[in-house]
């Protein structure tokens, strides 16, 4: 979420994002040109559940996003897996080569 929205501002839009019940879990990263300090408090205060301040290179926001995604699969899986030995979630598979790029 780019905190220097032109219409309205990325604090705003991430208060109404994560005021929808439907939207609350998808995680938002904060991206601001504003370092000074206070600011990651501010990001979080406004539900950001992250925040990456500019400039920045990309490996660290994908690292990042990377994290979200892999708690993104745990959570699908526990949703999936009522019963942790059962042979329903001991057969996912090995992951695909594009899978594993993730990790």
């Amino acid at each position: 979420m780019d905190i220097q929205l032109p219409i309205m501002d990325g604090y705003t839009a991430t208060s109404r994002i994560k005021s929808d019940p439907a939207l609350r879990s998808i995680p938002i990263i904060a991206v601001t040109s504003y370092a000074l300090s206070g600011e990651e408090k501010k990001a979080r205060a406004a539900g950001c559940d992250d925040y990456v301040p500019k400039p920045f290179s990309p490996r660290p926001l994908l690292a990042k996003i990377r994290q979200f995604l892999i708690l993104a699969l745990i959570a699908a899986v526990r949703s999936v897996c009522t019963e942790p030995t059962s042979i329903k979630c001991l057969s996912l598979g090995p992951l695909s080569r594009d899978e594993r790029k993730w990790f």
